[in-house]
């Protein structure tokens, strides 16, 4: 009787610990942000414009087709934030997906008095 229940707790133990499983945590990928940014009204692309990040990033600029891209953002969400000298400054929410490429346009307003 005693080596039955040796065996049976045994047995129990087995079952108990095959049957639990650890969740484990991936580790954050990440994706690409590419973009576009505009003068408001126009369409005219807009060149050197300051492109930037919360959660931060490094800060790149757009090229003279008013085009940029941040590559090898970690998964999240992002407030962007498109700035140029003279025109309004813009914000856009971006959720970035492992293994994608999410795309935004700004269109930038002229500051008043400008």
């Amino acid at each position: 009787m005693r080596n039955f229940a040796y065996i049976s707790t045994l047995m129990l133990s087995f079952f108990l610990f095959a049957s639990c499983s650890e969740d484990t945590i991936d580790a954050m990928g990440t994706g690409s942000l590419t973009g576009t940014v505009v003068r408001q009204g126009t369409n005219e692309a807009l060149e050197d414009v300051k492109i930037s990040s919360q959660p931060a990033s490094s800060p790149v600029f757009t090229d003279a087709e008013g085009l940029f891209s941040i590559n090898a953002l970690t998964s999240g969400q992002y407030s962007i934030q498109a700035e140029l000298d003279g025109f309004t400054t813009s914000f856009e929410a971006v959720s970035v997906t492992v293994g994608e490429t999410s795309n935004v346009v700004f269109e930038l307003g002229y500051l008043q008095g400008q």
